[in-house]
């Protein structure tokens, strides 16, 4: 292939191209930001010390963002937990350290919890949402979004 002065295409020229064909820049490999629609993994108030999310699949993500939003009457802490083979809690290992959620009255709390593929990332993902004391009162949602 030949370049603008008609000589051998330089890896200059060849990176300039690239570029101008497919959004690729010379600092390295695009990373397109497409995003999956939010996935609820909890959205009730806890009932138990100890409540476990469903799991949010994210062995196809890139970076996964967690939205807590709280109207609860009690603080909770919040442990983002990881696993490698299947979802399930009798396996599952701490990711980072315990977050804490506090009273969402009355406006509203929350937190948002960031995990990236280069951070603490395992293929599936839960949380356990753990109350010193059950709240009497609100709703605790919990929703993931996963970039691709």
């Amino acid at each position: 292939m030949a370049g603008p002065s008609g000589g051998a295409l330089s890896y200059a020229d060849l990176l300039s191209l690239l570029n101008s064909i497919f959004g690729i820049s010379t600092g390295g490999i695009p990373t397109p930001w497409m995003m999956q629609p939010a996935v609820s993994l909890y959205n009730a108030r806890p009932v138990a010390a100890a409540t476990q999310t469903t799991w949010f699949d994210f062995r196809n993500g890139k970076r996964l963002l967690i939205d807590v939003v709280s109207t609860l009457d009690q603080a909770c802490v919040i442990q983002l937990v990881g696993n490698s083979i299947t979802g399930s809690y009798a396996t599952a290992k701490l990711v980072g350290g315990p977050l804490a959620c506090p009273i969402g009255v009355p406006t509203t709390s929350g937190l948002d919890i960031g995990v990236g593929i280069n951070d603490d990332w395992h293929p599936y993902i839960g949380l356990i949402i753990n109350c010193a004391v059950l709240p009497a009162a609100g709703n605790l949602a919990i929703n993931g979004i996963m970039q691709l």
